[in-house]
């Protein structure tokens, strides 16, 4: 997903969910990994070149074998883990421009007012 800032400066978001095997899952608590790979300038193929993952961030989410799996969510998590690792001032500027493109904005919203919920012992707490 190429974002593109007020300044003009484009960034690139790669977003990669990698399901585990069941025999991989067996000894881990998470089925699903999210990546989240952001960087300027050109994109390498990760097999041939690694100058991606050189000069950009690396973000990842786990969704838990108990949890159900929310694409925008895990795209939500591992940007934002990506982003803590760049200045606050532009890494506001790579959310908000991510958030124009994003089509699930809605949904992470809906999700994280449901995990909020939870975490306040509200009216859905278990």
């Amino acid at each position: 997903m190429k974002l593109t800032l007020s300044d003009g400066s484009v960034w690139t978001a790669h977003f990669h969910h990698q399901f585990l095997t069941e025999e991989q899952a067996a000894r881990k608590p998470y089925y699903v990994v999210t990546t989240c790979r952001l960087h300027t300038g050109t994109c390498a193929h990760l097999g041939e070149n690694d100058a991606c993952v050189r000069t950009g961030y690396t973000g990842v989410s786990c969704t838990s074998k108990m949890d159900n799996f929310v694409k925008s969510y895990g795209r939500f998590l591992a940007l934002q883990r990506a982003l803590k690792q760049v200045d606050h001032k532009l890494g506001r500027e790579i959310f908000q421009a991510y958030w124009a493109k994003s089509p699930s904005q809605g949904q992470v919203g809906r999700v994280r007012r449901l995990y909020s919920t939870h975490a306040e012992g509200g009216a859905h707490a278990a």
